[in-house]
């Protein structure tokens, strides 16, 4: 009888086969390399606009991304659900047509909402009502982004989605160089370059659908992501409150400059997430074949929180020995930041480690276990950056942050274990893993002797 890891990972390696094109391993390769280049591209548009702006600058742009951050959840909350749909047999233009509907329908009903209070949203935080809305608009114009990746996620065409997601920042940071050169770069036309980065990832995906007016509504696919997303979109909201709050609390107890350094350096440590969330991507689809077998899903996840693990510390290492310099770019007034990311580093490593717990848990319709772990983490967070905001300014808000995803971390852990019987690693992971390590470095040595 096959010991268990041995029986998991048979399973994955046939879901992977299953599943049309490359495996798991070179998904997460290629979503990290399209990660690279889109964070690489966003980093110097980021550096560029700190040093144009400042910490002032930064920060108002920082609070009005943050509102309209809240709006994600009535636009991605179909993604995971149009992706188990579509493997399930549904046709793509009837799938991906729908869940594009309900993300116009949601982001529009956003949109409307944050017109009608933009002003006494503006006057809390500090900042220009308009912003408020122009950032809002970002949600509305990335609707088919959105849908195209999911669909290129569901058929395993990870590089075609990563090369057109790369236009994003790469046009970005092409309009940013363009406007400080003509000096007309300011906060208005700073969020009208994240405008226009977003509608060129929807063009491109629009353009490369080939027929996107073929797409079709169908009421019974809507009523299955409707009822599966309507969780995830409360879950989602839960973790805009998180990742928000406390540079939304910066900006109104203490001011915008302040709001500016916190994000700059909080900005650079959720890094480990986003990277950790493109392990996720590749693992979703092989995830989702399995979970509707009715088989484990146990080594896909321990290898999808192995991976996030490395790569995590891997970044940690490097702001520990090099954060005091990569804020210098930034600008004067950054380094101030130093101490608040060497905290949020912590909590880039636990958050890059939910991500896996995450995606088990939405394979398996579970999303209700996350709207719970979400709404006990807001209730620890909120409360302690009030408190340690006013007491510790940005560090003590470092400090409430951390807390609260460490504990969300670990509480997804034990709710996985009980939900599958996995723990995030078993002893088996880290024998896979170091054989994984030794052989990619084999294969490095030897096209370098070559």
């Amino acid at each position: 009888m096959a010991e268990p890891f041995t029986a998991d990972q048979a399973a994955l390696a046939k879901a992977e086969a299953e599943t049309a094109g490359p495996s798991v391993l070179f998904n997460s390769a290629a979503n990290l390399a399209g990660l690279a280049a889109g964070n690489f591209f966003g980093f110097l548009a980021g550096l560029i606009t700190a040093r144009a702006l400042g910490p002032a600058g930064v920060g108002v742009l920082a609070v009005s991304f943050g509102i309209s951050e809240f709006g994600r959840s009535l636009s991605n909350f179909t993604h995971n659900p149009s992706i188990v749909v579509y493997h399930r047999g549904e046709p793509a233009a009837k799938v991906f047509g729908t869940s594009l509907l309900l993300k116009l329908i949601g982001t529009s009903f956003f949109v409307a909402l944050i017109a009608a209070f933009s002003v006494p949203l503006g006057s809390f935080f500090s900042v220009p009502w308009w912003a408020v809305v122009l950032t809002s608009l970002v949600l509305v114009v990335g609707v088919f982004q959105e849908i195209g990746a999911a669909r290129f996620e569901a058929e395993n065409r990870m590089v075609f989605r990563n090369v057109l997601i790369a236009l994003g920042p790469t046009f970005t940071l092409l309009a940013v160089g363009v406007l400080v050169l003509t000096r007309h770069f300011n906060v208005a036309t700073s969020i009208l370059t994240s405008v226009l980065g977003t509608l060129a990832m929807s063009v491109g995906f629009a353009l490369y659908w080939r027929s996107p007016w073929r797409l079709r509504f169908d009421r019974g696919v809507a009523s299955y992501l409707v009822s599966h997303g309507s969780r995830i979109a409360l879950a989602t909201f839960l973790n805009s409150s998180l990742i928000w709050t406390d540079t939304l609390l910066i900006s109104h107890f203490l001011d915008n400059s302040q709001a500016g350094v916190y994000q700059a350096a909080f900005s650079l440590t959720f890094v480990m997430v986003t990277a950790s969330v493109a392990i996720g991507v590749a693992l979703v689809p092989v995830m989702s074949r399995l979970a509707g077998k009715g088989e484990s899903t146990a080594h896909a996840y321990q290898r999808g929180t192995f991976l996030a693990l490395l790569l995590a510390l891997a970044i940690a290492t490097g702001y520990l020995l090099l954060g005091r310099v990569i804020l210098s770019f930034y600008g004067p007034g950054f380094g101030a930041g130093y101490v608040p990311l060497l905290i949020l580093t912590l909590f880039g490593i636990f958050g890059a480690l939910a991500v896996p717990a995450t995606s088990v848990l939405m394979v398996h319709d579970k999303a209700g276990r996350l709207i719970l772990v979400g709404a006990a983490q807001v209730a620890i967070n909120l409360p302690l950056n009030l408190l340690l905001i006013q007491r510790y300014g940005i560090t003590g808000a470092a400090i409430a942050t951390t807390t609260a995803f460490t504990l969300g971390t670990i509480a997804l852990w034990i709710i996985v274990r009980r939900e599958t019987g996995a723990w995030p690693l078993a002893a088996g992971t880290w024998a896979e893993g170091a054989g994984m390590l030794k052989r990619a470095a084999g294969k490095v040595l030897g096209r370098r002797r070559a």
